[in-house]
């Protein structure tokens, strides 16, 4: 009798203070029902599916299905709250604190909250801020938003989950197809998400500042989702998940990214992965098994998420001719798992074209060993439009060789590629053109806080502010590059740039700089080439309270040392061997910055090459020293440029005769000199070695040479002659 007379006292304030609205019998809406109620009530909604959004209201009470006074699970099912598409179908916006309750819903078809700030939409089911409401007992499924959580969005909150289903839901451009967390901490029991999709974490994206807690004994699983980075979870900090069940046994950067983030308790899983390389074609099937040629995959999407790849087990995906975008379903942007290498056949006929989508290309966050080689890049607009166009780097340490990144724009950073956040960066082999940023900078390539080595690439005619920007605390090395007719040159701003074997030309800017402008920096050019840039090729521009610092050797600098523009904090080391000469290009062909038979950068570079660890080839395929000492500029002098292509500069060209040829053992060289000179002719076997050297004083009028190479072999040998101002080439064949 005392048990019973507690009971009813503990129970006297709940019906004295607290009522029971029924919807639809007291009102016809869930919202009318809530707005009717005071702290403590509830509001009891019978089954049927209604239409609309309801907001909380900053109310601590209770809405519920009748599953809250029966526990029959088919009243979820059958009491839908549907968005109709229009803003979020819960909101949770005045600080409702845990004794609020949502429990024994579906709801569905949400098209989230629209945030003025970001000018997208969150929270497709459920819109959770500054609050902490208790969620029990739902289904949240089709909801659709274009930022966070296409089911549920959770800012800067303390809400429980308990027994959630999140289903077929969808962010389209952001994170966290069913759950989206930023700056929160969650507590996790009994959560499933699957089938849910989004550009980040296709279950659940957890941001910066959150605490979770996934309960160790009521499991949650998350499986079967669909991101393009994270297919199934995605976070920016370390979090520990106790799983009952998760898409695979050994997670890898593709399903849970960055992976290192992330301690998985998992006693399930969906999906065994193969310790294999696999092949993917436009026209593959993703049912075949991607192990040869004849049965590639369809995706490069399904090839990661079939492979596994580690330390000890890194593979490759070879990707077969075509064309990877819409017509084959491919996902964008493509992110490549640690310990892949992703390489195509031949860089120009393997596409990765994402025109229809609003992407990055190909994107990296926190990789490791990763490669890409063997394709071209193209369509890409950023990540959501901004930066990153064609190639976004976080924090990773990649290795890019053989490609073509062109036809690229973003609105803000890096229209080709986006390296920031300590990134390590090597580029070798590749032709970046046709790229564009709006109105941050780095048309072609946008370096912040990073370290990166360009070797052998071409970068032209590349749009936008700043064709290549650098800046805080970064560190580049330019390594036989070309950097041409982009519509602004290079800066470099605290950060230090070191040019090597470099040519800068064809830069023309009403203001500013033309070629490469310093800020707080520290440059080193060595046998690099700066002309035809206007207004300057090198500038220094206005510095915070820094210096700036530029050594210069054996560099063609148009103008001179004069020609620099510096400010008051800069020193200038004008070392030994610069010239200011033009430097004679080809100016026709597939290398018009080729230079040609009478440019003064021949065998004008370091004499001594140790420790420049200079490419084998240049640009144009020829051999990067062909005499013992190097060229100025990104390409080497040859005969093969000099007989076929080179243009008449205005200086006299000899005009020789060589006979015989083909010879056995000796051939004569004719020519006539217009006044007395020292003759020098040089030969070079067809490697560009140089193999003799002769040297005479003659007279005016006709000469001949005799050369008798008594201990060559038999081949093809080319010549350069050179009598004061006048220079000819020729080419000869010794046979038996």
């Amino acid at each position: 009798m005392k048990r019973l007379v507690l009971l009813l006292t503990l129970l006297i304030p709940f019906f004295t203070f607290s009522q029971i609205i029924n919807i639809p019998g007291d009102y016809h809406t869930i919202q009318e029902g809530i707005n009717a109620t005071s702290t403590g009530d509830t509001v009891l909604v019978d089954t049927g599916t209604y239409v609309e959004n309801i907001y909380f209201l900053g109310k601590n009470i209770t809405v519920a299905s009748h599953y809250l006074t029966t526990l029959d699970t088919s009243y979820i099912s059958q009491t839908i709250i549907d968005g109709n598409h229009t803003g979020s179908v819960v909101y949770f916006l005045n600080a409702e604190d845990s004794t609020t309750l949502l429990c024994g819903f579906t709801i569905q078809n949400g098209a989230g909250y629209f945030d003025v700030h970001t000018e997208t939409t969150f929270g497709g089911g459920i819109y959770c801020n500054g609050s902490s409401p208790s969620l029990k007992n739902l289904i949240i499924t089709n909801n659709q938003v274009d930022g966070g959580g296409g089911g549920i969005f959770i800012l800067s909150s303390q809400p429980t989950l308990t027994n959630i289903i999140a289903k077929n839901n969808t962010s389209n451009r952001g994170r966290g197809g069913g759950i989206s967390i930023v700056i929160s901490q969650v507590t996790f029991q009994n959560v499933m998400l699957k089938n849910n999709s989004s550009l980040f974490g296709g279950g659940i994206s957890i941001g910066s500042n959150c605490n979770l807690i996934f309960d160790s004994i009521h499991l949650c699983s998350i499986y079967s989702n669909h991101a393009a980075v994270g297919k199934d979870i995605y976070s920016s900090y370390p979090v520990e998940i106790y799983l009952d069940t998760f898409s695979v046994a050994t997670p890898t950067n593709f399903y849970a990214s960055p992976l290192q983030n992330f301690n998985l308790h998992i006693l399930n899983n969906i999906v065994e992965l193969i310790d294999v390389d696999l092949y993917v074609s436009p026209d593959g099937d993703n049912d075949n098994d991607g192990l040869s040629e004849e049965t590639p995959l369809k995706t490069i999407y399904q090839a990661f998420s079939m492979i596994l790849a580690d330390s000890l087990h890194q593979h490759t995906v070879y990707l077969l001719e075509g064309t990877y975008g819409e017509y084959n379903a491919e996902t964008f942007p493509v992110y490549i798992p640690d310990y892949i290498h992703l390489k195509g056949v031949d860089e120009n006929n393997v596409v990765l074209d994402c025109s229809g989508t609003f992407e990055s290309v190909v994107y990296f966050n926190r990789n490791s060993s990763t490669k890409l080689s063997g394709l071209t890049i193209t369509g890409g607009k950023g990540m959501n439009g901004r930066s990153g166009g064609g190639i976004y780097c976080s924090n990773t340490n990649l290795n890019f060789e053989n490609l073509i990144i062109k036809g690229n724009g973003t609105l803000e950073y890096g229209g080709g590629i986006y390296i920031r956040n300590g990134s390590d960066v090597t580029l070798k082999n590749l032709t970046i053109t046709d790229n564009r940023s709006e109105y941050g900078g780095g048309g072609a390539i946008y370096c912040q806080g990073s370290d990166v080595y360009i070797e052998n690439s071409s970068i032209k005619d590349n749009g936008g502010s700043d064709c290549i920007l650098v800046w805080f605390s970064s560190n580049i090395i330019f390594k036989n590059v070309l950097i041409a007719n982009n519509e602004s040159g290079v800066i470099i701003l605290q950060s230090n740039a070191h040019l090597i074997n470099t040519t800068i030309t064809g830069h023309e800017v009403d203001e500013g700089y033309g070629g490469i402008s310093s800020s707080n920096s520290g440059i080193i050019s060595e046998n690099t080439i700066f002309w035809n840039n206007t207004p300057t090729g090198i500038s220094f521009g206005e510095n915070w309270d820094g210096t700036d610092t530029i050594y210069i050797s054996y560099s063609n600098i148009e103008g001179g040392e004069e020609g620099i523009n510096i400010n008051d904090s800069t020193t200038v080391y004008w070392l030994e061997g610069n010239i200011d000469q033009d430097p004679i290009f080809v100016a026709l062909g597939d290398n018009p910055y080729q230079i040609n038979d009478y440019s003064p950068c021949i065998d004008a570079g370091t004499p001594d090459t140790t420790g420049l660890n200079l490419p084998e080839y240049d640009l144009a395929g020829e051999l990067r020293i062909f005499n013992e000492r190097v060229d100025i500029g990104a390409y080497e002098w040859n005969t093969f440029v000099g007989i076929e292509e080179s243009s008449m500069p205005d200086r006299l060209q000899l005009q020789v005769n060589t006979y015989p040829n083909p010879f056995t053992t000796s051939t004569t060289i004719e020519y006539e000199l217009i006044q007395p000179e020292t003759v020098r002719i040089i030969f070079y076997n067809q490697f560009g070695k140089l193999v003799d050297v002769i040297e005479e004083s003659q007279l005016q009028g006709l000469n001949k040479v005799v050369w008798t190479p008594e201990n060559l072999p038999d081949g093809i040998y080319y010549f350069r002659l050179q009598a004061g101002e006048e220079m000819a080439t020729g080419k000869m064949v010794k046979i038996d």
